[in-house]
């Protein structure tokens, strides 16, 4: 549905309160008042009311309209007098402030320039600082990379200490087994010379024991003999007996011969463990010239390692005097730009 237009009442209300206010009745002026409606509608209804004012207003008497056309005249004159002096008053006003604008511009132009200058200034310093910035955390990482340095340098120190120390800790502790395996082969040696000399006592004691046995065979096979030549029978018997003794005379030297091969044996297991305790003797001994040459080098690696922290340190401490130098200058370039 369309809109529907602003009637004539309205407009005639909108200008007669115009009028009372002593407002000029205009198109923009009414539109204003009744906040709606084209202003072709308004210019035509405005017309209308205009034309229907002129019909209704009364004629004046001659004198009065004289009165009205003089007071006219003279308030026109009036107006006209003051639109000349406020015109002069103006074109002084105009040229005071074309003046004031020339000026005005010529010290904007002089300010431009120096703004300009200033900019130009200011990007230098800017790209000074910038530079400075870039030095500077060039400084800082390299100061970074040195520290990580000095840290790897101190771990490494420790972990060569470490080393040194529990190299120095196993030498000690072979040289300490070392002893105790020369301790123990030399007791083993002592109770070895105990034992062999300990079997061969019993060995003699038992070929005497032997010989005295078999001399007392010999006497009794003698007696048995004797014993033969007096009864068949009791020569039958001795040979018997005879017989028994050199069979237990036969098994006593195989028992002995045994026990002897034993012996024997025994002493070669002994003499291999022996021998193979004087190779682990000699595998410690090279073990620990080995490790009394690491633990040289070690020492030598520590006192490099302390040198190159030393090296570390004097470059730490002329990187840390270039970095003060370059905060000293930036914070003068800084000062300099400021007070600029």
């Amino acid at each position: 549905m369309g809109r529907i237009g602003v009637s004539f009442e309205e407009v005639a209300n909108a200008a007669f309160k115009l009028q009372g206010s002593g407002k000029a009745p205009t198109v923009d002026a009414v539109r204003e008042i009744l906040g709606t409606g084209s202003k072709t509608t308004i210019n035509q209804h405005l017309k209308e009311w205009k034309a229907t004012q002129t019909e209704n207003t009364p004629s004046l008497p001659p004198a009065l309209a004289q009165l009205v056309t003089g007071l006219w005249e003279r308030l026109q004159a009036e107006a006209e007098e003051k639109i000349a002096v406020l015109s002069a008053t103006h074109a002084a006003e105009c040229e005071t402030f074309q003046s004031t604008i020339v000026s005005t511009e010529q010290a904007l132009n002089g300010a431009l320039q120096q703004l300009n200058a200033m900019t130009e200034r200011y990007q230098t310093e800017c790209k000074r600082a910038l530079q400075l910035e870039v030095d500077y955390r060039q400084i800082k990482q390299a100061f970074a990379q040195l520290q990580e340095r000095h840290e790897a340098a101190n771990a490494q120190l420790a972990d060569s200490k470490a080393e040194n120390s529990r190299l120095h800790q196993l030498a000690n502790q072979i040289q300490t087994n070392l002893e105790h395996y020369q301790q123990a082969i030399e007791r083993l040696r002592i109770e070895q010379q105990l034992e062999n000399e300990t079997r061969q006592a019993e060995h003699q004691h038992q070929l005497m024991m032997l010989r005295e046995e078999n001399k007392h065979l010999l006497n009794e096979q003698a007696k048995q003999n004797l014993a033969l030549l007096d009864s068949q029978q009791s020569l039958a018997n001795a040979a018997m007996q005879h017989e028994q003794a050199q069979c237990l005379l036969t098994e006593k030297n195989l028992h002995l011969e045994q026990s002897l091969q034993a012996k024997i044996e025994t002493e070669q297991r002994t003499e291999k463990r022996m021998f193979l305790l004087e190779q682990q003797i000699g595998a410690l001994l090279h073990q620990n010239q080995a490790l009394q040459l690491n633990g040289e080098q070690m020492t030598k690696t520590q006192a490099t390692l302390q040198q190159e922290i030393k090296a570390l340190m004097t470059e730490n401490h002329q990187l840390q005097l270039s970095l003060s130098q370059c905060k000293a200058q930036e914070q003068q370039t800084v000062e300099q730009a400021i007070s600029r």
